[in-house]
């Protein structure tokens, strides 16, 4: 179930607004799907810092996992079917997509993979371009699972990147700076609350919306 009951109340309901909506958003992933799964001349005279290498790869790929703020719910299911219809109409293999059922969290859990020491609570972020997502991690009994508690996410600011003017630029970024210091020092109060809390801080900063190669060597 979407985090957002109206927006799957509203599609559920037909609501011509909302569907034009989420056909816009899955004409957008249809379509970027569709360029890296066909990888044709005139895109990749576009893309010049990707090699031969790179294409054949998304070429090759069959499973992609979608995470995401929209990739639970209603909102998803109708972009998805737009994804297919534009695959079909393509006459393209469509990849097998699926879909994370906790997918707010799947920064912070990718984030605890990578923890190795034996601490007993984990301060976690997930910078996103809409919401700055808060969350403790407490290691269970048993020593090995996290249990995660969700901190009110606050909102992301500066997150323009089309500001022309430097002087302007440069005081979003060094009030960014000081936003995101601030909302660690916060948080780490506020992680103060909690039994065996210690200074380790583990930070995840995503882009907005991108791709990424897992395990993959370009030689």
């Amino acid at each position: 179930m979407s985090k957002n009951p109206f927006i799957s109340k509203t599609i559920d309901e037909g609501n011509e607004e909302a569907l034009r909506i989420a056909r816009k958003f899955g004409n957008r992933l249809g379509m970027f799907l569709l360029l890296l799964k066909t990888g044709l001349p005139e895109n990749r005279a576009i893309r010049e810092d990707w090699d031969d290498e790179h294409w054949e790869y998304w070429a090759n790929i069959e499973t992609i996992f979608l995470v995401g703020g929209i990739a639970n719910g209603r909102m998803c299911d109708y972009m998805l079917m737009v994804v297919n219809e534009l695959f079909e109409k393509a006459n393209v293999p469509m990849y097998h997509i699926v879909r994370n059922v906790n997918s707010s969290e799947i920064g912070a859990k990718g984030c605890l993979s990578q923890i190795v020491d034996a601490d007993e609570v984990q301060i976690l972020f997930d910078f996103g371009q809409t919401m700055m997502k808060r969350m403790i991690a407490v290691r269970g009994s048993d020593d090995e699972e996290y249990s995660l508690i969700n901190l009110p996410s606050k909102k992301s600011i500066n997150m323009d990147w089309y500001v022309e003017d430097d002087a302007e630029r440069r005081r979003q970024a060094e009030e960014l700076h000081r936003y995101i210091m601030e909302s660690i020092l916060e948080t780490y109060k506020e992680a103060l609350y909690y039994k065996g809390a210690k200074n380790a801080v583990c930070i995840t900063a995503g882009t907005a919306f991108g791709v990424g190669f897992p395990e993959i060597i370009l030689e």
